[in-house]
């Protein structure tokens, strides 16, 4: 145990304080092993999203709302991105005020690299389970994500 003081006993920490611990260590090490490609979890979410939609148009607009985040942010990712030369961008022909964003192959093969290293910090993260158990707990944390998602969005409304 570290020398911070633990608040709860493990078996009474809030469900989502343990999903926080369990996120922030989850994203340390993708940041971590991202750092050789010089990238960022936030950018490998915008490529995984581009890679997803390969034979789709995919504007700045769908990378925001896809990913949830403000207009600028996705500004700043996307240029980022194209300064790596991990994305292109061009003007759409169908719609002149809209640019493209598409993946250079250059992402591709790193996208390759970081999915064999999600796949293993997935196998840690569920390791000792049975492959029910592994479903189990997806399809609970899904319940769970809609339970606060309807909340979350009744609050906004």
């Amino acid at each position: 145990m570290n020398s911070c003081r633990q608040y709860f006993e493990l078996s009474e920490e809030p469900i989502a304080f343990k999903l926080k611990k369990i996120s922030e260590r989850y994203l340390r090490d993708m940041n971590n092993r991202l750092k050789k490609d010089d990238l960022t979890y936030s950018q490998v979410a915008v490529l995984t999203f581009l890679e997803h939609r390969r034979e789709e148009k995919t504007s700045l607009k769908d990378v925001c709302e896809a990913l949830h985040i403000a207009h600028p942010t996705g500004i700043g990712l996307i240029r980022r991105l194209s300064e790596k030369g991990f994305v292109e961008s061009r003007v759409d022909p169908d719609n002149r005020r809209f640019r493209i964003i598409t993946l250079t192959e250059t992402a591709r093969g790193m996208l390759h690299d970081s999915f064999r290293h999600r796949q293993r910090l997935d196998q840690r993260l569920t390791e000792g389970l049975s492959r029910e158990e592994t479903e189990t707990v997806k399809r609970l944390l899904d319940r769970m994500y809609d339970n606060i998602k309807d909340e979350t969005e009744e609050e906004e409304t």
